[in-house]
């Protein structure tokens, strides 16, 4: 396989998480009476980190 393949699943692996997350971002909006807590697992893909250092 080329390496611009997965360059792309990459992209489109951050471009659906970002999505993912403004959906339920906006559905724990909805309801500001009741205290809700959002956690994100791997959000480094999300912000692009690659490394520990």
């Amino acid at each position: 396989m080329d390496k611009k393949f997965f360059i792309g699943i990459a992209a489109m692996l951050t471009v659906g998480m970002f999505l993912a997350l403004d959906y339920v971002w906006d559905k724990a909006k909805e309801d500001r009476t009741m205290e809700k807590a959002i956690f994100i697992d791997e959000v480094w893909q999300l912000i692009g980190a690659s490394s520990n250092r």
